[in-house]
């Protein structure tokens, strides 16, 4: 079984991740998708009200990760994130790695393709890439 590592600007608060492939059933994988349907529909809802203040919802993401504390709303000006949609948004931070570990042997077959292709970089610093792509697509 494969395994490498992710930097920690992919998953903040870990220092380095073992990342390792995890298989996952479609019942899970169905309900995970319908969280990450619903977190990031409002995701880019309150983006779309905050624009002026932030360029990209990744950006937005970022800012509500730092100021999170479940028993607040979270608020940006006049815009608050209420405690119901905060939930939801975070539910999707939950899953994020159980993701990654699902998709970490597409991860590592794209980086060895990928890798053997071009060869300008080291295979793990593309492993590393590719999976921070990934991680910016469970969001989106």
């Amino acid at each position: 079984m494969e395994v490498f590592t992710v930097p920690k600007k992919a998953i903040p608060k870990a220092r380095v991740l073992i990342l390792q492939y995890v298989p996952i059933d479609k019942e899970t994988l169905d309900s995970y998708l319908a969280i990450m349907v619903e977190g990031n529909t409002l995701l880019k809802s309150y983006h779309g009200r905050l624009k002026d203040q932030f360029e990209h919802r990744a950006m937005l993401k970022g800012a509500i990760f730092s100021k999170v504390d479940q028993a607040q709303p979270v608020r940006f000006g006049k815009v608050v994130i209420r405690k119901a949609d905060l939930a939801k948004i975070l539910a999707v931070r939950a899953i994020e790695l159980r993701m990654l570990q699902a998709f970490a042997g597409t991860i590592y077959s794209q980086a060895k393709v990928w890798y053997a292709e071009n060869r300008s970089d080291s295979i793990e610093d593309v492993r590393q890439e590719i999976a921070a792509v990934m991680l910016d697509a469970i969001y989106y």
